[in-house]
């Protein structure tokens, strides 16, 4: 994903200034998963109560395309989804992100425990990349303030999925400068990018 994810209340902001996004490449292998019908909770909803669970309920939406889109899942305590915000900007590696419902305070649904951004990789990769993880590590950091769980992950249509949380690579949080320049990484730039991608949309036409 481009940094926004980067590249993760939800919003899409592009521009001439290099934003981080949501990247396609990356380090470590993924976990493998059976695409399958998700764990069912009562009514028979669609519950989502791990990482495998956020794949299976976004790897048919997203897994299959020859660009990168992006899935974030809002989930409670017992696995309900409470709100799905779909990230399209028809971008093939990378997409620029930012969760504003946590941004600037906590403005997610009532009852959000978890959040899984989930983007897919057209290249097949099922791991995740130094942009993803920064990005990620980012967002998981700033939602634990307000109690919350984040995971970012990545699905490929036939190689199962990457889960951050999962194969243990969060970062450690950034202090002070670095961390202030984290903010400008992940919040102010990407929305920049995104706001100028919009200009030129309208400009083009």
């Amino acid at each position: 994903m481009k940094q926004a994810f980067g590249m993760g209340i939800l919003l899409i902001l592009i521009v001439a200034i290099p934003a981080p996004t949501i990247a396609s490449a990356g380090q470590a292998p993924g976990s493998q998963a059976t695409v399958s019908s998700a764990q069912r909770g009562q009514g028979g909803r669609q519950t989502v109560l791990s990482a495998k669970d956020a794949f299976l309920y976004t790897c048919s939406q997203i897994a299959p395309l020859d660009h990168e889109e992006a899935r974030v899942l809002f989930v409670d305590a017992t696995g309900a989804v409470l709100k799905v915000a779909s990230v399209t900007q028809n971008f093939r590696d990378g997409i620029y992100y930012i969760p504003w419902e946590v941004a600037f305070g906590n403005f997610t649904p009532a009852g959000t425990q978890k959040i899984y951004m989930v983007h897919n990789h057209p290249n097949g990769a099922n791991w995740l990349s130094d942009a993803d993880i920064e990005l990620g590590s980012f967002w998981a950091h700033k939602v634990a303030r307000l109690g919350i769980t984040l995971d970012l992950m990545a699905v490929t249509a036939h190689h199962g999925y990457a889960s951050m949380r999962e194969s243990g690579q969060i970062k450690p949080e950034q202090k002070g400068l670095a961390g202030a320049l984290d903010n400008l990484d992940f919040i102010v730039q990407p929305g920049l990018a995104m706001v100028g991608e919009e200009i030129a949309r309208v400009v083009r036409r």
